[in-house]
């Protein structure tokens, strides 16, 4: 995944690559944290239950795979600023 960040202030862009295998991660990781510390909160353990993080996880794969440059996000302001998300 790609996150950019362009802006006429600052003097370099902001270009982050994130691999997918380190997304799938930290969605393991969310999924564990929110039943050990969410408590009674039923929104957080609903979202973040088994099935939910599975399908989830196979989502990207999916996306991955057969959609790779698939661009999530693109946002230009009047300013000049732009945001853009990538697969």
């Amino acid at each position: 995944m790609k996150i950019l960040v362009k802006s006429k202030d600052m003097k370099k862009d902001i270009n982050i690559s994130l691999p997918m295998c380190m997304i799938t991660t930290v969605l393991r990781f969310v999924n564990i944290s929110s039943r050990k510390y969410g408590g009674n909160n039923k929104v957080v353990n609903d979202l973040f239950n088994d099935c939910n993080k599975d399908n989830l996880i196979k989502g990207l794969k999916y996306l991955r795979k057969h959609h790779k440059g698939l661009v999530l996000v693109e946002v230009y302001s009047p300013d000049g600023e732009v945001v853009k998300i990538q697969i």
